[in-house]
C-alpha cells in the first residue's frame, strides 16, 4: 500500500562524505556541497549547544526588629547569580510610596510611618548585567501610640 505511515529509507554509497536522507529518500542539500573527503562546505554555519547566562535567583528574607514602630530589616544576601556568586547592586521598593533605593549591600532597615499592608520588592544586578526580582508582603501593625 503506497499510503502506509510506516516509511523507510536506506541507500548504499560507493564514496566517502555526508550522507543524509530525509524520510521520502530525498538527499540532504549538505551531500551535495561536500568535498568527498568528509568535509562539509566551509560556508555552511555549524551551531552547537550554547549555556546562555541566567538571571540570577533573587531571595528576601526580612526581620521584624521592633513591631510597634514598624521597624524591620530586609536581607537579600541569599541571592546568587547562577555560578553562585553574590549578586553586585540591590534594589529595594518599600511598598510605601517612598523612592526606591538602590546599594550595594544586601541588607537594609526600614521603619514604616503607618500600619497596613506592604508589598517589598528587591531587584538584583548580577556582574553580567542581567536582572533578577522577587518581592515579599509584609503587615505592619503599630502600636497606636506610635501612629
Amino acid at each position: 500500500n503506497s499510503n502506509s505511515s510506516n516509511q523507510s529509507a536506506s541507500s548504499n554509497y560507493n564514496h566517502q562524505g555526508n550522507h543524509r536522507r530525509d524520510r521520502n529518500n530525498r538527499r540532504d542539500s549538505n551531500d551535495e556541497k561536500n568535498d568527498g573527503n568528509n568535509n562539509p562546505d566551509p560556508n555552511q554555519s555549524s551551531f552547537s549547544s550554547v549555556n546562555l547566562p541566567k538571571a540570577p535567583n533573587a531571595i528576601l528574607e526580612y526581620q521584624v526588629i521592633d513591631a510597634g514602630k514598624g521597624f524591620i530589616t530586609f536581607d537579600a544576601s541569599k541571592s546568587r547569580d547562577m555560578y553562585g556568586n553574590q549578586c553586585t547592586s540591590f534594589e529595594f521598593d518599600f511598598g510605601d510610596g517612598t523612592p526606591s533605593v538602590v546599594i550595594s549591600s544586601p541588607t537594609i532597615s526600614r521603619s514604616y510611618a503607618a500600619s497596613g499592608t506592604y508589598q517589598v520588592r528587591l531587584t538584583v544586578l548580577d556582574m553580567t548585567g542581567l536582572l533578577g526580582a522577587t518581592f515579599v508582603d509584609i503587615i505592619i501593625n503599630k502600636s497606636p501610640s506610635q501612629e
